[in-house]
Order: C-alpha cells, then sequence, then structure tokens
C-alpha cells in the first residue's frame, strides 16, 4: 500500500519539477513606443544641452523619423549595420543644422558619455551573472 502511495505521489509531483527547471524568460516582444522614445530622447538632449523650444521640436520630429527609418530599415534588411549607420551619420547632419556649434559639440560628448555608461552598466551585469552562476555551480557540488 505504501509503494502504491507513494508512486501516485511520485508521478504527481512530475509535471511540476518539469515546470521549476524552465527557468529561461521568454524573449521581448513589446516594442518601444515611438512617440515615448522621441520625447524621452528629446528630454534627455533638452537636459544635456539645453535645447529651446524650437530645438526641442525640431529633435523631437527628427527623433520619431530616425527611428521609424530604423525600424523599416531592420525589418528589411535585418540588422544591416550599413543602413542603420547611414540613418545615424544623417541624423547628426541634421542635427547639427538644428543644433548651435556649441550644442552639437556638448551632444557628442554626452552620446560618448551616455555610451560608457552603458558599457560600465553591461559590464556590471555580466559580471554579477557570471558571479551567479559560480555560485549556483558551486552550490551544486
Amino acid at each position: 500500500m505504501k509503494i502504491i502511495i507513494f508512486a501516485i505521489a511520485l508521478f504527481a509531483g512530475i509535471p511540476f519539477l518539469s515546470i521549476a527547471q524552465n527557468t529561461k524568460q521568454a524573449p521581448k516582444t513589446d516594442k518601444v513606443d515611438p512617440v515615448q522614445y522621441a520625447e524621452r530622447l528629446a528630454r534627455e538632449m533638452q537636459r544635456a544641452i539645453n535645447l529651446n523650444e524650437d530645438q526641442y521640436r525640431q529633435v523631437f520630429d527628427l527623433n520619431m523619423r530616425s527611428y521609424n527609418e530604423i525600424q523599416e530599415a531592420k525589418n528589411v534588411d535585418g540588422k544591416s549595420s550599413e543602413r542603420i549607420n547611414a540613418i545615424r551619420n544623417a541624423k547628426d547632419e541634421e542635427l547639427k543644422r538644428i543644433l548651435t556649434p556649441e550644442q552639437f559639440k556638448q551632444m557628442l560628448e554626452w552620446k560618448k558619455n551616455k555610451k560608457e555608461d552603458a558599457a560600465v552598466e553591461y559590464n556590471q551585469k555580466m559580471t554579477e551573472k557570471k558571479a551567479e552562476k559560480a555560485k549556483v555551480k558551486t552550490t551544486k557540488k
């Protein structure tokens, strides 16, 4: 009788074990809202390089256009870096026209700092993940 109860309990618990082992996260499927993206980027630039209202409006419109062009390029070419780089370069040329020379210089420095900050953050996350994996391996032994 004990064997039958044990067997039933074992088979009843197997589906839960398989669910618990599935730890991979689903890929992100939600896309960034273009309006929110353009507004956030324009606001960040406004704070960083003191855009006036007219410049803010122009930068917002430019962000919307370039975002849509990049998304279209990704849909057509996959992740064609040549086409995307061309879109980004055209955006920078348009920004040269919108901004004062001093603001453009400040923007380039701001973009450089953002890239460096993102790289530091990425490296920290990767270090934390490696440490977590090492910790899991040592606890399994």
